[in-house]
C-alpha cells in the first residue's frame, strides 16, 4: 500500500484546510470581528491563491531536496540527526553563498510560528473564560475589568502548558509528521460536527458530542499507532 501520493496529499490538505479555516476558534473569532458575512467570504476567497502559492512552494522545495539528496542521504551520512533538520541543512549546504540567509530563514519561521501561536493562545483563553471559568457562580458577578485580568491569567496558563508540551516533543523524532497527524486527528471530528449541523439540523447535542468523542478516540488511536509502529506486522 502506498502511504502517500499527490492525490492523497491534495485531498487530505483540502479537508484539513476546511477544518482549520472553518472550525478553529482563532479563525472564527476573526470572522466574527468583521462587519458582514460578505467581507468574510471575500477575505477567504482572497486567501485561496495565497495559500495555494505557499503550499506549491513547499512541495517544490520538497521535490528539489529529494532530487538533490536521493542518492546521498544526509541523515545516513551523519550530517543531520533527524529528518526535520533537512531544510536548514539544504539552505546551509546549497545557499552558503548568501551570508546570513539561514539565519533570516530561521527568524522568519520563528516569527510566523509565534504570531500564529499568540492568536491561538488568545482564542484558548477566550474559550476557557466563556465556557468554563465564567460558569463558576463566584465569577458571574465579576466586573469587566476583572474579567480581562482573569482572561490574561488563562492565557498565561495556556502558554505555560504549551511550553511544557514543547519540552516533551523536542525529544520526539519526526516532529512535522507527528504535528500533522495530531492536527488531523483533532480537527477532523470537529469538522464532522459542523457538517452534521449543516446537513442534519434535527441532530441533538447528545449525539453530536457522543460522535465527536468516539471519533477522537478512534482517530487518535490510529494516529498514535502510526507513530509508534514503524512497519505493519508480518506473518
Amino acid at each position: 500500500t502506498e502511504r502517500l501520493n499527490t492525490i492523497s496529499a491534495l485531498v487530505g490538505q483540502m479537508f484539513m484546510s476546511v477544518s482549520i479555516y472553518g472550525c478553529q476558534q482563532n479563525f472564527v473569532q476573526r470572522y466574527c470581528s468583521m462587519g458582514s458575512f460578505k467581507r468574510v467570504a471575500q477575505t477567504l476567497w482572497a486567501n485561496v491563491p495565497v495559500m495555494a502559492a505557499l503550499f506549491s512552494l513547499n512541495w517544490l522545495v520538497g521535490m528539489v531536496i529529494f532530487y538533490l539528496y536521493a542518492d546521498c542521504d544526509p541523515k545516513k551520512i551523519g550530517y543531520i540527526s533527524d529528518n526535520d533538520e533537512i531544510l536548514p541543512f539544504y539552505v546551509e549546504d546549497k545557499l552558503y553563498i548568501l551570508p546570513g540567509f539561514l539565519g533570516l530563514l530561521m527568524a522568519s519561521m520563528f516569527n510566523g510560528t509565534l504570531s500564529f501561536l499568540v492568536s491561538c493562545l488568545n482564542s484558548m483563553a477566550s474559550v476557557l473564560w466563556e465556557d468554563f471559568v465564567s460558569q463558576i457562580p463566584a465569577m458571574k458577578s465579576v466586573p469587566e475589568s476583572s474579567q480581562l485580568v482573569v482572561m490574561k491569567a488563562c492565557g498565561i496558563v495556556c502558554g505555560l502548558f504549551v511550553m511544557g508540551i514543547a519540552f516533551v516533543v523536542a525529544h520526539m523524532s519526526g516532529l512535522v509528521e507527528a504535528s500533522q497527524l495530531m492536527t488531523s486527528a483533532t480537527t477532523g471530528p470537529l469538522l464532522g460536527v459542523f457538517i452534521l449541523a449543516m446537513f442534519c439540523p434535527s441532530a441533538n447535542w447528545k449525539g453530536a458530542v457522543a460522535g465527536m468523542i468516539v471519533s477522537h478516540v478512534v482517530i487518535l488511536w490510529i494516529a498514535i499507532g502510526s507513530l509508534l509502529v514503524k512497519e505493519p506486522p508480518r506473518d
